[in-house]
Parts: structure tokens; C-alpha cells; sequence
């Protein structure tokens, strides 16, 4: 307060302007500083401060006032703790505002976000879809006015770009637009199809039916576990798509039928009449008895149920034509458009601020590579479609490759992806290799992707001229017989390298008596007298019939016995060619498994050859 006087002061004789008489007591009562308390219950001082002070570090960086909890937690005679404030008038008013919502339940964010400047909206819905339709339905207010709306456990924060505070008109009608949307999502059904398990609901929430209902109207779909052989889809959304919603899922998962829809806008149809309402009926009544299907006619969407997957795709795309005939000029159909540009279309913040009218019909079907308008602005999405596919012609490139090696090739060697990284550092753009849809993308600014076209281009010639030389790669080339033996003899002498217990790997340093360095033994023996390997799937006692245990004269012994027996079997055949196998004593064959190997109390039903488990 000192330096500020000081200033006030000395500020006159800058701006050469004469001093007044009365000196400047530099006082300004919005600007002095001052103590305020707060009492909160005791049992309310963690609300206030929150998980390692995330609530009342929050409170502090946004209102400016600083905040003071006792670490003692001093309680006076009613059971409250005084929290003390340090700040300005409004700083002081903020904060204590802010805690007093807090301990009733309130979130500190919306009150933050307040002395932000922040425009906060209550809404109180207390339901997740609820909100999440609101979150959806604030889209395209956030494109029109050039916000940002963030959805709270009880309010929703809009804030204007740059974090400048919401003023004048701009404030009055974003806040008229969001609770417009806040009213509409405290009307929005919820509706349950108890589905038949048999016909498969688990895609629900992708049928190609309802989702044009999902883009155009925000309905929610949940399909949850099965429970006692049904699955209750649930569904969440304004009162007529939803129930649509319904009506087709009961129509594909209970009563096992194949549908199709078709968006109109709301009272299209039902608009007509006279001789052309006559004639639209008779035309329906032809379609359904030629392909054998049931049309409903709803107030938004127009859909069919049958049989036959074919007769369902041909009767939709006669309703489409229908349309088309009886409104030229509310219905277009805009095809030949690339799958991954309809995901452009879709995502494009202008489309979702067009379709945002409730006289805008939009459709978007990237299998069909078509796009469906209905509505009096038509024309206006027409010419977005145009400058969004020419803007993906010039930003988005893809090919189809000819095999799976083509792919593994461009992403580097085994597929590590350094060549795909190389080629993404050196061009700029954003490249993609799937070798299961044999595809190679780029995407980015329009000279990063010739770039990156031209790289991979480069790449397949390369592999070209290396199939030149060598067409059958080595992996596929044909082994003679010498190779293939010595092949076999690698392969089995790297079994018994691990039966013997020597792995690639070194082993730690021994400890304990008798250990000597580094590494593994280094067997000089027969096989046979080769201890058990250490793997767990297989072990030498079940192949070679030695002992995993210590290793002693009476051990020895038995395995000799053993295989004494076994030679002596081997060596005894009839004359006919089959061999007569000598019995081995029980004793000598216990002694011979090993220690993890259970015993079997019959012998003869015992094989000495049959791997353990």
C-alpha cells in the first residue's frame, strides 16, 4: 500500500501535470485488502481442500483470494472450523460463495470457472446419458458462436475463445441455446428391447438401420450383458427417434427380421394430398406386395421389415426413388463418394451446424459411399459436400495394395515400421499401413502428400526390381534333400542342447558350496545319464527314463537295470517282425521316474514311454 502511494505521487510529475494540493492517500476502497472468515463443519473440511488440495488450490488460483484451513482443526462450540480469507472485496465474496456451495455438495470447478469469466448454466440433470445428449447437441453452438462448453456434474461452462470473458448478445444467446438443449434432454425417453440372444444383438449399436437416428438426433444405445438369454438394449433419446429406435430393434433382434430406413423430414410424407397422397399409397401398397416386405411410416424415418435381406435393400431404395419422384426438390442423393471422405463429411464442424436445424436431413452412409439430403437446405449442404470432398482430394491420398508382402515391405523389416517412419519424417504427413486391408493412406497438407505418394510409389518400384531379380524369395524356395537332413540335425541338436539344461541366455552367478564361475555344465556323458531338463512342459526322465533326483550308486544302478531291460526288449523280436517286450521289475521302474511323476499302484498299466501328464 506503500509503494502504491508512492507511485500515485511521483506519477504527476511524469506527465508534467501539477500536483494537487491534498496529497494522494492512494486509498481505493475495491483494492484494499482485507480478512474474512468462513466456518464450516468439521466433518465439511475435506470437501473444502480436496484430494492433496486440488479443490482449495483451484478456489485460490481462480478467485486470487488466498485461503487458510488450521492444520489443527480447531473446533469451537457448535462443531465448526473458522477458514480464514485474505483478499480483496470480490475476491473474499467469490471464494466464501465458493465454500459455502461446496460443503452442500457443489462443484468447485463451476465456481472457479465463474471468476474466470466463464458463463455457467445450471442444469441439474443428474443422469449421464442425459448430459452426454446435451455435450452432443451443444456442437453445433460451439461452431456458430465460437465457444467452448464443458458439461459439470450440475452446470455446464461455456467459455469464449481465447478465455475472454461471455458478454452482451453473444452471452444471451448461447445461453438461450443451451438451455434450450437442457430442456430438450429432460424430455428424452427412455425406452428397453429385451432382445433374443439367438439373433445376435452384440452390433446394436451399429446396425446401418438406426444409425442415421443416432447422427441426425443424438439417440443413445447401450446394449449391456445378456441376462437369463436376453439382452435389454437400452436406448436414450427425443420421444419419436427413439421410439422408431425401438420399434426396429424389436423387429431385427425379437422377431428376427432384416430392416431398412430411410430419413424424411419430420411430416414429409404425412404433408401430402389429394390425388398425390393417393397415388403415393397405391405405389406403397405395390412395393410391399412385389417385395413381399411391411413399410411403416413414421414421423421422421419411413423404414421396412422382411424376410430377405435383398427384398429389404431393393423396397428401401425404391422408397428413396419414391421420394425423390414426389419431392424433387426437397430430396437429393449425392453417390460415388469415397468411404473415408464420408468420415470427413461426418466429422465437419459446418455439416453438424446445418444438420443442427430440424429442417435438415443428412445421412451419411460410407458402405454406400452416398450421401441422403432432405429438407429446404438442400442446396446449402450440396455445395459443403463439394468443398469437403475437394479439400479430401487434395489432403487425402490411399491405394490398394497388391499383397500382403507389399504392405510388410513399405512398414519396414518384420513389420517393424522404420521404413513407414522414415518416410512419415521425410515427407510430413501422416501415413498408414494396414496389411489387412492391403491399404496404403497419406494425409496431410497437400505437399505432404504428394511427397509421401511419391515415396511409397518409390518403394513399390523398388520391390518391383527386386522381384526382377529374385522372384521367389528365399523363405518359399524349394530345400534339396541334403539340405533338408541337415536342417533336421540342427533342429535336433538344439532340442538336446535343451534338455541339457543349456539355454542362450547366461546363467547367474552360483552360490553355495562346490560352485565354480559363471554359466551352465558342460555334459561330456551318454544322454542317458543326462539330468532332467528344467523346463516344465517336457523332461529327459519321461524320454531318456533317468532320474530327476540325486544321483547315487543305488540310482545308477536302476537306471541301468532299466535300460539293460529296455535293450533286452528292444533286441527280442518274433519272427513274424513284431517285437516281444520283456517285463521290467516294478521296483527298478519306480526308481526311474521322476520325483514330480506320481506312481501308479497297478504295473501293469504302466508305460514307461508315455510323457508325464
Amino acid at each position: 500500500q506503500a509503494g502504491f502511494c508512492h507511485l500515485c505521487q511521483r506519477l504527476p510529475h511524469s506527465f508534467h501535470v501539477p500536483l494537487a494540493a491534498e496529497p494522494c492517500t492512494g486509498t481505493l476502497t475495491r483494492l484494499q485488502m482485507q480478512e474474512e472468515t468462513v466456518d464450516i463443519p468439521e466433518d465439511s473440511v475435506g470437501l473444502v481442500i480436496g484430494r492433496a488440495g486440488n479443490v482449495i488450490n483451484r478456489l485460490i488460483k481462480a478467485t486470487g483470494c488466498r485461503i487458510e484451513v488450521p492444520r489443527n482443526k480447531k473446533v469451537d462450540e457448535e462443531g465448526l472450523v473458522q477458514v480464514k480469507l485474505n483478499g480483496t472485496t470480490d475476491q473474499c465474496r467469490l471464494a466464501a460463495e465458493a465454500i459455502k456451495d461446496i460443503i452442500k455438495g457443489g462443484d468447485a470447478e463451476d465456481h472457479a470457472a465463474r471468476a474466470e469469466g466463464a458463463l455457467v448454466i445450471q442444469h441439474d440433470l443428474q443422469n449421464f446419458d442425459r448430459e452426454a445428449w446435451v455435450a452432443w447437441r451443444l456442437v453445433a453452438t460451439e461452431k456458430e458462436f465460437g465457444v467452448r462448453v464443458d458439461t459439470g456434474r450440475r452446470a455446464l461452462r461455456v467459455w469464449a475463445a481465447g478465455g475472454k470473458p461471455i458478454v452482451g448478445a453473444v452471452a444471451q444467446k448461447v445461453r438461450a441455446a443451451a438451455e434450450a438443449a437442457i430442456i430438450q434432454a429432460q424430455e428424452l425417453v427412455e425406452l428397453i428391447v429385451d432382445a433374443v440372444i439367438e439373433h445376435e444383438p452384440d452390433g446394436a449399436m451399429y446396425d446401418r438401420a438406426v444409425l442415421p437416428l443416432v447422427d441426425q438426433y443424438g439417440v443413445k444405445i447401450w446394449v449391456p450383458r445378456p441376462e437369463g438369454g436376453t439382452v435389454p438394449i437400452k436406448i436414450v433419446g427425443p420421444d419419436e427417434p427413439a421410439r422408431a429406435c425401438a420399434a426396429l430393434f424389436e423387429a431385427r433382434y425379437v422377431k428376427g427380421k432384416f430392416t431398412g430406413s430411410v430419413l424424411q423430414v419430420p411430416g414429409q410424407v404425412q404433408s401430402m394430398a389429394g390425388q398425390m397422397s393417393s397415388d403415393y399409397e397405391n405405389d406403397i401398397k405395390t412395393l410391399e406386395s412385389e417385395f413381399k416386405v411391411k413399410v411403416t411410416q413414421g414421423h421422421s424415418m419411413l423404414w421396412v421389415a422382411g424376410n430377405n435381406v435383398e427384398a429389404v435393400a431393393n423396397a428401401r431404395q425404391t422408397i428413396r426413388d419414391m421420394l425423390l419422384f414426389y419431392f424433387p426438390t426437397v430430396f437429393f442423393i449425392r453417390r460415388e463418394i469415397h468411404p473415408s471422405a464420408v468420415e470427413w463429411l461426418r466429422s465437419d464442424e459446418d455439416m453438424r451446424l446445418l444438420r443442427s436445424n430440424k429442417d435438415c436431413v443428412i445421412v451419411l452412409d460410407d458402405k454406400e459411399g452416398s450421401a441422403w439430403i432432405a429438407g429446404p437446405l438442400r442446396e446449402k449442404v450440396q455445395k459443403r459436400i463439394e468443398v469437403v470432398l475437394e479439400r479430401f482430394s487434395r489432403e487425402h491420398w490411399e491405394m490398394d495394395l497388391e499383397d500382403y508382402g507389399a504392405a510388410m515391405w513399405l512398414l519396414g523389416p518384420k513389420g517393424s515400421g522404420d521404413f513407414l517412419h522414415r518416410m512419415q519424417v521425410e515427407s510430413g504427413a501422416k501415413m498408414k499401413v494396414c496389411p489387412n486391408n492391403l491399404k496404403a493412406i497419406v494425409e496431410g497438407k497437400e505437399k505432404a502428400v504428394a511427397e509421401g505418394k511419391k515415396l511409397i510409389l518409390d518403394g513399390l518400384k523398388k520391390l518391383e526390381e527386386k522381384k526382377a531379380v529374385n522372384p521367389t524369395p528365399p523363405s518359399q524356395q524349394e530345400m534339396t534333400p541334403g539340405e533338408k537332413v541337415d536342417s533336421a540335425k540342427a533342429a535336433l541338436a538344439k532340442f538336446h542342447h535343451m534338455l541339457a539344461g543349456r539355454g542362450n541366455t547366461p546363467s547367474p552367478e552360483r552360490k553355495g558350496p562346490g560352485s565354480k564361475g559363471k554359466g551352465k555344465r558342460s555334459f561330456q556323458e551318454d544322454p542317458a545319464d543326462l539330468p532332467a531338463s528344467r523346463s516344465s512342459i517336457i523332461r529327459a526322465s519321461d524320454i531318456f527314463g533317468a532320474s530327476a533326483g540325486p544321483r547315487g550308486p543305488a540310482v545308477s544302478a536302476a537306471s541301468a537295470s532299466v535300460r539293460a531291460g529296455r535293450a533286452e526288449a528292444a533286441a527280442t523280436t518274433s519272427s513274424n517282425g513284431t517285437a516281444t517286450f520283456t517285463e521290467v521289475s516294478g521296483a527298478a521302474r519306480e526308481r526311474s521316474r521322476s520325483k514330480d511323476r506320481p506312481p501308479t499302484t497297478a504295473a501293469g498299466d504302466d508305460d514307461d514311454d508315455a510323457p508325464a501328464g
